[in-house]
C-alpha cells in the first residue's frame, strides 16, 4: 500500500505540472479568428448608384413642377380674360340699366 500511495502522489504531481503548462499555453493562444473591424472602402461608403437616382429624381420633381406651374399660368390667364370678356357683356347688356 505505501509504493501505491508513492505513486499516485507523483502521478497526481505530474498531472498537476501538466495541467500548469496546459493553462499556461492556453494564456499565451492567440485568436485564429480576425476580430478587428472590416477596412474601410470608399466605394461602398460613397454609393453611386443612390446618388444617381436622387439626381434623376430631382430632374423630373423640376420637370413636374415647371410643367404644373405653366398649365396653372395658363388657367389663371384664361379665367382672367373670360372675367372680362363676361364683364364687358353684361354691362352692354341691353336688359339692366345701370346708372
Amino acid at each position: 500500500m505505501l509504493i501505491i500511495k508513492k505513486v499516485r502522489k507523483t502521478v497526481i504531481a505530474g498531472q498537476d505540472d501538466h495541467c500548469k503548462r496546459y493553462q499556461f499555453k492556453l494564456r499565451q493562444i492567440k485568436s485564429a479568428i480576425d476580430m478587428s473591424p472590416p477596412k474601410n472602402r470608399s466605394h461602398v461608403i460613397f454609393n453611386a448608384k443612390r446618388a444617381q437616382l436622387e439626381r434623376e429624381r430631382q430632374a423630373q420633381i423640376l420637370k413636374d413642377n415647371f410643367i404644373l406651374l405653366q398649365k396653372l399660368t395658363a388657367i389663371m390667364y384664361r379665367k382672367q380674360i373670360k372675367d372680362e370678356y363676361q364683364r364687358l357683356r353684361w354691362q352692354e347688356s341691353k336688359c339692366i340699366k345701370i346708372h
